[in-house]
């Protein structure tokens, strides 16, 4: 996609919105370092990640005065982490429903690879009487 007259002197704010309107750049933290001279804009992707194609810069030359140097450079590439992975990411074909269990926060692992799951009505507990005593409540 190209973008039309950005100034060279954009703020941050307004070359986030702008950048913004394409639905391929997501959400995006813009910062706006250096003075007159010599700005630089770091763009960091918030939502939308992964990787991207790298942004040019097209028209370099009609920056005002002749000879000013406006380049693009890439400071890290894009890619996604997860650690643990998700157990979405790890599902398999099964014909029961399956179960995800954690313990203290980390996945667990099922015996044979499958969590299988099936309600059974004698495994399930019910409630055959409730009594108040005071502040006390004995089922």
């Amino acid at each position: 996609q190209t973008y039309p007259s950005i100034p060279v002197n954009i703020t941050a704010a307004d070359l986030a919105n702008r950048l913004q309107l394409s639905s391929d750049f997501g959400f995006l933290n813009v910062t706006r370092l250096g003075y007159c001279t010599g700005y630089s804009y770091l763009i960091e992707w918030i939502a939308n990640g992964g990787q991207k194609t790298d942004i040019s810069i097209a028209n370099a030359g009609s920056v005002a005065p002749v000879g000013t140097t406006v380049t693009a450079s890439v400071v890290q590439h894009g890619g996604v982490l997860y650690s643990p992975l998700p157990g979405d990411l790890t599902r398999t074909y099964h014909t029961v429903p399956q179960v995800e269990v954690f313990v203290g926060g980390y996945p667990s692992l099922c015996s044979d690879n499958t969590c299988d799951f099936q309600w059974l009505s004698s495994q399930t507990p019910t409630i055959s009487s409730v009594t108040q005593n005071g502040m006390s409540l004995t089922i």
